[in-house]
């Protein structure tokens, strides 16, 4: 339980703080980004995917990949973390750019 906890947290902190695509006001509202650099299908296939592979370790835990080669899944887990983190630092970095113009 915690470590589903743990990963709702994180990717819930990438797509609001890191990323910057979703803000809340005071009066409990919530927006989009305004502007971005992107098209908008690879900010929401990015979403999807990091939400994905923050539960993959939940991967090895379902009945039907009992039957796989573990060091394949373990494989396919980490290459797929790796791309996870090269996504993150791209929509990272854009945010940056972004937040840098305002001021």
């Amino acid at each position: 339980l915690a470590a589903a906890v743990n990963s709702l947290y994180s990717f819930l902190w990438d797509v609001i703080m890191d990323w910057g695509l979703l803000s809340f006001s005071r009066d409990c509202r919530w927006s989009t980004r305004q502007r971005l650099l992107l098209p908008w299908p690879s900010y929401v296939f990015a979403v999807l995917i990091n939400l994905v592979l923050r539960f993959s370790w939940a991967m090895n835990r379902l009945p039907w990949f009992k039957e796989l080669d573990m060091t394949v899944v373990i494989l396919t887990i980490e290459l797929g973390e790796i791309c996870r983190r090269a996504m993150w630092n791209i929509f990272r970095i854009e945010w940056e750019i972004l937040v840098q113009q305002d001021r």
